[in-house]
């Protein structure tokens, strides 16, 4: 079931970053109008003469710049998510790193303990949380205590 919705949460993701938005302006012939009476960015030379399409450097701005940056806003929200979950999930796993370490335990006595227990349960591979746990564990052995990572 957590599959086939992160295939949902994908496919929408996708979907919103890769669609054109649509403007929110009703008034096609007004704009219409407008756009013939545009100039185009005034692009001069280092003595001042001007291209010859450029009459001046205004700009005109729209506002079609918030709908196409939906996709943005959400990613950017989603990556804060994850940093924080993950930001909490250190401050949990650091003290239990740290317990093992004070008792030397390997990170491959970690990883076959947890087998050798998982034997008689019926179940026929490693939960990924575990597996999550042992490869969180090596890193941070790695880091600060690099005799224990073998």
């Amino acid at each position: 079931m957590r599959l086939l919705l992160w295939v949902l949460l994908a496919t929408l993701v996708a979907l919103f970053s890769s669609c054109e938005a649509a403007s929110t302006n009703s008034h096609k012939p007004l704009q219409r109008i407008l756009s013939t009476n545009l100039v185009s960015r005034g692009n001069s030379a280092f003595n001042d003469k001007r291209f010859l399409r450029s009459e001046n450097n205004k700009m005109v701005h729209s506002d079609d710049n918030e709908e196409r940056a939906f996709s943005q806003k959400l990613m950017g929200v989603l990556k804060k998510i994850r940093d924080t979950y993950l930001k909490w999930e250190m401050t949990v796993l650091v003290p239990a790193f740290k317990e093992l370490a004070k008792r030397e335990k390997t990170v491959t006595y970690v990883r076959e303990t947890f087998r050798v227990r998982m034997m008689g349960s019926g179940r026929w591979g490693t939960p990924s949380g575990f597996k999550r746990f042992a490869n969180l564990y090596e890193n941070y052995v790695k880091a600060n205590y690099p005799h224990l990572a073998k």
